[in-house]
């Protein structure tokens, strides 16, 4: 890997982790997600992959919670 682009991924690490400890920072879960629903909606052209998506993930970590 280049020295740019370690230098990036450590900005962005730095960023993102500042943001939990101290209440600041990007929230990349948040980010990804938005990124991806756009995405799904863009594609398909309607709030129905989205909201799928959404569920679908939401019942994922459920079901991890309950195997735990």
């Amino acid at each position: 890997m280049c020295q740019g682009k370690r230098r990036l991924i450590s900005v962005v690490q730095s960023i993102a982790d500042r943001g939990g400890r101290k209440g600041w920072g990007i929230p990349l879960p948040q980010v990804v997600g938005g990124i991806v629903f756009a995405v799904a909606y863009e594609i398909e052209g309607s709030l129905m992959v989205p909201i799928t998506i959404h569920v679908l993930g939401n019942l994922a970590i459920f079901m991890r919670s309950m195997m735990s």
